[in-house]
């Protein structure tokens, strides 16, 4: 039996480059806003979207690698 965990990290490894553009867009978009929203914008659309699956650990050294930011503002968003 797989676990939720396995199938929604190998979704998040896979979808890093995509996390990533995303955060610069919508700091793009918006230079006024603080790094934590832009963060937390990030991760509420990969949850919306489904491609953060319900039940998924959310590792915070893995979060800032794949966003390219340092863990505080990963911390601050969630």
């Amino acid at each position: 039996m797989t676990n939720t965990n396995d199938i929604g990290g190998k979704i998040f490894e896979a979808r890093c480059g995509a996390i990533k553009e995303n955060l610069q867009e919508k700091i793009e978009k918006n230079p006024f806003k603080s790094l934590s929203e832009a963060v937390y914008e990030v991760l509420l659309d990969e949850i919306i979207h489904l491609d953060l699956l319900p039940g998924t650990k959310l590792n915070e050294y893995k979060l800032a690698n794949a966003m390219g930011v340092s863990r505080t503002p990963i911390r601050e968003a969630i």
